[in-house]
């Protein structure tokens, strides 16, 4: 794939047909279209636009398996909420069984994930052992009342900035969530004036530029590495 500001360019890079393609399947088409908003998002936020044939069947490949996780993850907490809502009208509400699944729901519940951007995460470290934890971001919090934009830094969290400081409890978790204490607290401030806010976080130039010399050193050593010879 190739992209051009928000336009998305299909190529044999990926392995992968137009979502055009009026011969495909929606199931296709659906992959498709959850790849190449993949492809934006590792572009505009890593500065990755310019994946090889195999960094590009890879993602694909890692995108596929994040979907498929997903959309059992969907099911059963589809399911656990069925099975919760009807314990709670057959049952005592402070039953062990309803307790049980509530505890698996909220479970479920914390563990999900954005397919998307976990795959851009395990094709990250796969590729190139760079875990998400290590990468430091640019956090940007607008306040979207009078135009000011506050900077700050801050590291990896499974969910997004705008998430955490609207729970007071996980706002002042540096644990394993989104380490940049400044970002949410002045999210609660402007909150608490009353201004409407909105976060950015995208990885700074100093990352990118990191990764751009890990992909090219290593597209190096792979194309000096000389091809065996097949034998009989």
């Amino acid at each position: 794939m190739r992209q051009f500001e928000n336009e998305i360019v299909p190529s044999a890079e990926s392995g992968i047909d137009s979502a055009d393609n009026a011969d495909l399947s929606e199931d296709r088409r659906e992959l498709i279209r959850n790849f190449e908003t993949t492809r934006y998002i590792l572009e505009k936020d890593y500065g990755v636009g310019d994946l090889s044939t195999i960094e590009g069947v890879r993602l694909r490949e890692i995108l596929e398996e994040c979907l498929r996780e997903a959309d059992k993850q969907g099911e059963e907490l589809l399911e656990l909420t069925e099975i919760y809502e009807d314990l709670r009208e057959k049952e005592d509400g402070d039953s062990e069984n309803l307790r049980k699944v509530q505890r698996r729901l909220e479970s479920l519940s914390r563990i999900s994930f954005d397919p998307k951007r976990e795959s851009i995460a395990r094709w990250l470290y796969e590729l190139y052992a760079i875990p998400l934890r290590d990468i430091p971001y640019e956090v940007s919090v607008t306040d979207k009342t009078t135009g000011e934009t506050f900077g700050f830094v801050g590291y990896y969290s499974p969910r997004s900035m705008e998430e955490i400081a609207n729970n007071e409890d996980d706002a002042d978790r540096i644990d394993n969530f989104f380490v940049s204490d400044e970002a949410a607290e002045k999210m609660r401030e402007l909150k608490g004036m009353g201004h409407e806010t909105s976060c950015r976080e995208e990885a700074g130039d100093a990352f990118r530029e990191h990764l751009r010399r890990v992909r090219e050193n290593a597209h190096l050593i792979t194309s000096a590495t000389p091809r065996r010879k097949a034998t009989r």
